[in-house]
């Protein structure tokens, strides 16, 4: 199948389209493997971004919690729980009980603000870790464990001893007001929110790495310690999103999601290797379905192109072999390219080549033919020349000029008619007429008359030599009557736009109509062979006509309404008719 690239005139296509064709897939690939890791990148953005967002909500519904809390331990129902809160507020373990002991009776003693804070925090799920109830000279700290354990402690010495830990959750502080007087500030009560309440629905993603970090840069959930020099690098370039790191499969993309609500920002960080990887059944799909593509393209060209080869040998072939006379006709079968269309002219060019040959031929043939005739019939042409030459003298001597200049006329006649060239002139052809039509003058001296019309221009048309007098002489055979004193003949030549029409017409005897139709049929069918022996001289000038004028000569024989016959000979000057003399 690949014989074609043999040959340069496919060889240097067939390596253009298939390193196009490369390209081209190479692109494509290139182009699909971007989509999908922009695709990729925007669902990880966006799930991200819903992951902050859910992360602002817990720490949102968690302060609503507390704040609710602290406006309803404000309300008049709950004034016993706000008084136990002032007891403990503040105060050491000792003080806490003992006033506890003094105020409390009846049945308030069951009132306890630690236990109510307890039920909060349960209600929460213990998302809170950690109270902090700060003073100016003091602080008590409550933790919670997950599984319900609460721990108590009063009169923390040092405050920044105490200080929390941001690692561990998000911070809330909220100040505590004196009941009675509300511009009066008593302190700060700090809740310290759990990270994993807050971020633990982050990074479900196994490729994706999640980092939350303050404000000041400082890391406190997820952080990976391989990964943290390239979230804090993050957290130096300001950027919002972006790239980091080298080569394709060891570069990461980054998201970066700040709020100033809360003072913390989210990073996403995935590398591009691991997003391939992930889906590596996608890419793999468009690298074996862009190949299969590529590859049939390919054989597609290549199928093409030697079915192309193929043909354009089969027409070198052929016109090689036209080079050396064979003609053979190119199959075109259901091709319809521009093949179809050479061969398609080839085959008819061809066609016409050998048809104008042998026709050649044939009129070289029948030509020779006739000269063999002509030379077995005639007498030494010298001999008859002088014979003819010494009776015309002995006619002048006598004073009987009407014989030497029919003998003359016979001669010159005679020269024209065995010269050795076969294609004269319309000119030539009617010189010769008139010397036969003036022998016929004298013979039928006061009954003949004749004239003769030609156009100008026709006179300089070429012919075949020696065909209008066999036409003429015709109406002496059979047309020309003897007890007649007018017998006429007129020869006319004119040009119809692209056509010459040459008419013979004389007023002796008619042809009878079914021999006149019989030999009109003969003459519309050029391929019919004539079997009328009595018709041979006209027969015998139409097929030499035919031979030299081609499919442009037409001749039909009518009679005239009065008497005799008109024969017609049309001629077509167009450029599809050009006679065998004007081709060579």
């Amino acid at each position: 199948m690949l014989e074609f690239v043999k040959k340069q005139v496919y060889r240097k296509p067939f390596i253009v389209y298939t390193l196009s064709l490369l390209v081209v897939c190479t692109l494509v690939c290139s182009l699909l493997f971007q989509l999908t890791l922009n695709s990729q990148l925007e669902q990880i953005k966006q799930d991200s971004l819903k992951e902050f967002e859910n992360a602002q909500n817990n720490i949102g519904f968690n302060i609503q919690k507390i704040d609710s809390y602290f406006l309803g331990l404000y309300s008049e129902q709950n004034r016993r729980i706000l008084k136990d809160f002032m007891r403990f507020f503040g105060n050491d373990a000792e003080t806490y009980i003992m006033k506890r002991i003094v105020e409390v009776s009846g049945d308030e003693a069951e009132t306890s603000f630690i236990e109510d804070i307890k039920n909060f925090v349960r209600s929460n799920q213990y998302s809170i870790s950690q109270i902090l109830f700060l003073t100016s000279k003091n602080s008590n700290i409550i933790t919670y464990g997950t599984n319900g354990i609460s721990q108590v402690k009063f009169r923390i010495p040092n405050r920044n001893g105490i200080k929390n830990d941001i690692s561990l959750g998000y911070n809330y502080t909220k100040k505590i007001l004196q009941p009675g007087d509300m511009s009066e500030t008593l302190g700060e009560v700090s809740f310290l929110v759990r990270a994993q309440a807050i971020f633990g629905n982050v990074n479900k993603n196994p490729i994706v790495h999640v980092a939350v970090m303050s404000k000041d840069g400082e890391l406190y959930f997820g952080a990976d310690d391989t990964m943290k020099e390239q979230f804090r690098r993050i957290y130096d370039s300001e950027k919002t999103s972006g790239r980091i790191g080298s080569g394709f499969f060891q570069e990461m993309h980054y998201n970066v999601y700040t709020s100033e609500q809360y003072g913390f920002k989210m990073v996403s960080l995935v590398s591009y290797g691991a997003i391939i990887n992930q889906n590596r059944s996608i890419f793999l799909f468009y690298i074996f379905g862009i190949l299969f593509i590529f590859i049939s393209i390919t054989l597609l060209i290549a199928t093409r192109m030697s079915y192309d080869a193929k043909y354009l040998s089969l027409i070198t072939k052929a016109i090689d072999k036209a080079k050396s006379g064979k003609f053979v006709k190119i199959d075109i079968k259901k091709r319809k390219d521009e093949f179809s269309i050479i061969a398609r002219k080839l085959n008819d060019m061809s066609e016409q080549l050998e048809e104008h040959i042998q026709k050649e031929y044939i009129l070289k043939l029948k030509q020779k033919e006739a000269e063999m005739k002509t030379l077995q019939q005639q007498i030494n042409p010298h001999f008859l020349y002088n014979t003819l030459e010494v009776i015309r003298s002995h006619a002048l001597v006598n004073n009987d000029e009407s014989v030497a200049d029919a003998v003359f006329n016979l001669g010159g006649m005679l020269r024209e008619v065995v010269k050795n060239k076969d294609v004269i002139t319309i000119g030539n052809e009617l010189d010769i007429l008139t010397k036969y039509l003036k022998i016929m003058e004298f013979k039928f001296s006061g009954k003949f008359y004749y004239q003769i019309d030609v156009d100008h221009e026709i006179r300089s048309m070429e012919t075949v030599k020696f065909w209008m007098q066999p036409l003429v002489e015709n109406f002496f055979v059979h047309g020309f009557d003897r007890s007649c004193d007018y017998n006429l003949l007129l020869i006319s030549g004119k040009i119809y736009e692209n056509e010459v029409m040459f008419q013979i017409i004389n007023n002796g005897e008619k042809i009878e109509p079914d021999r006149l139709e019989a030999i009109n049929g003969w003459l519309a069918a050029t391929e019919k062979e004539n079997t009328d022996n009595s018709s041979i001289g006209l027969i015998n000038v139409y097929t030499r006509l035919r031979f030299f004028y081609g499919d442009g000569l037409k001749m039909k024989l009518n009679n005239n309404e009065e008497a005799g016959i008109t024969i017609s000979i049309s001629i077509w000057r167009g450029d599809e008719h050009v006679p065998i003399a004007d081709s060579r």
